[in-house]
């Protein structure tokens, strides 16, 4: 997502990225695979300076105000250092 992040403009694609790095994140710390929906809302209370962005992700396709494409593009590089630490 990172090497081509053009395709983050279509916001659906966005809120895509948004929830499967949520269940990257949950993978990364509990072992397991859990739905995205699930992932989502335990990474809104872990990770709450992402909350807002992970809650926009499940108001589309009737979001009103649209999430940062900065922003999605720094959660994806927060969810890879995490991964990169964690490999270490």
């Amino acid at each position: 997502m990172l090497a081509e992040p053009f395709r983050l403009e279509h916001l659906g694609y966005r809120y895509y990225a948004v929830q499967t790095m949520c269940r990257s994140l949950y993978t990364l710390e509990s072992g397991t695979v859990v739905s995205k929906p699930v992932a989502a809302r335990w990474a809104m209370a872990r990770h709450a300076a992402w909350a807002p962005l992970i809650e926009a992700s499940f108001a589309w396709p009737r979001i009103e105000r649209p999430s940062s494409f900065d922003e999605t593009l720094e959660f994806l590089r927060y969810t890879l250092d995490r991964y990169r630490r964690r490999k270490r």
